[in-house]
């Protein structure tokens, strides 16, 4: 574009006179240059990839895994108070019965003594009868007082020889079942011994049926759990891959609307002229040779169109 001298000077003067407007008109050009390089420009490139971030973590269940000793004295604890009930119950019960037995024992050593005096008071009554008797009737020293004092002595001497058989009868009968105490009692904790194995081995059994199941459970649970992540992971790249084609669609659409390559050079040329042409002359001619932002986004047959334009 050619000027003549007087529009030249013109123009020179304005721009002199009025330079704090110009040049605040010149900056607000240029920012509204520059947002839509930056809008056309930015068509050009690809969509920023949508991250529509994690979902949340889902807690799973813990499960602490035992090994077959654990569980084995785990049973062990669980029927160790059952087990020490059981002991002690024998060892009471044998120790009851012990002291029954030297009870009765001793009872029948009273009872055989009461029954030995008893016996030598009859005898002594007896006796005395005999003898006053033989006294009365005058044969203290016939045969017939000594067959009945020998007699009395007879038969007290088989009383106590049965109170004797009987205590002694008694006595080995309390004294063997005292001794048999001790084979009962052993006999007893042999017995409970093999029951308490049947039934640590139920126990553990069952202990070890139930950790199975629980690490079954837990296992099944984090499982479902690890699924549905895995569903929803699926979910957000399926959700983030059609936000993409969208935006992706939407350039494309942008871009046959801009005509391609040719219709965005063309919109810019157009742009920069429309701005230049709201300039001061001057500070159009002096903006295009002194700014990069024209021959940074022009082609050279478009900016030395411009150039050419606005620098005559």
């Amino acid at each position: 574009m050619q000027t003549d001298f007087f529009t030249y000077l013109s123009d020179t003067v304005d721009s002199i006179v009025n330079r704090s407007s110009h040049d605040q008109r010149n900056r607000e050009a240029l920012e509204e240059l520059d947002r839509f390089l930056s809008d056309i420009n930015s068509q050009r490139e690809l969509p920023d990839r949508i991250d529509l971030g994690s979902g949340p973590e889902l807690i799973r269940k813990e499960h602490t895994e035992l090994t077959r000793e654990q569980i084995e004295q785990n049973a062990r604890d669980m029927l160790e108070g059952q087990r020490h009930a059981s002991v002690n119950a024998i060892e009471r019960d044998i120790e009851a019965r012990d002291t029954k037995f030297r009870e009765q024992k001793e009872n029948a050593g009273t009872a055989a003594q009461t029954a030995r005096e008893a016996t030598e008071e009859s005898f002594s009554n007896a006796l005395q009868n005999v003898n006053s008797d033989v006294l009365r009737r005058g044969l203290a020293r016939s045969s017939i007082a000594i067959n009945r004092v020998g007699n009395l002595e007879e038969t007290q001497a088989r009383e106590m020889t049965r109170i004797g058989e009987a205590l002694g009868r008694e006595v080995q009968r309390l004294e063997n079942e005292i001794s048999g105490l001790v084979h009962q009692r052993e006999r007893a904790l042999a017995d409970f011994d093999v029951a308490f194995a049947s039934q640590l081995t139920n126990k553990i059994h069952t202990l070890q049926n139930e950790h199975d199941r629980r690490r079954n459970d837990v296992l099944v649970y984090n499982n479902a759990l690890a699924e549905r992540e895995a569903a929803a992971e699926v979910n957000r790249r399926v959700q983030e891959a059609n936000i993409y084609r969208t935006e992706l669609d939407n350039r494309i659409r942008e871009d046959q609307i801009l005509g391609g390559e040719e219709g965005r050079s063309r919109a810019i040329f157009n742009e920069m002229s429309r701005i230049l042409e709201g300039m001061n002359p001057r500070d159009a001619r002096q903006l295009i040779m002194t700014n990069h932002i024209f021959r940074d986004n022009l082609s050279d047959r478009d900016f030395f169109r411009l150039y050419d334009r606005f620098t005559r």
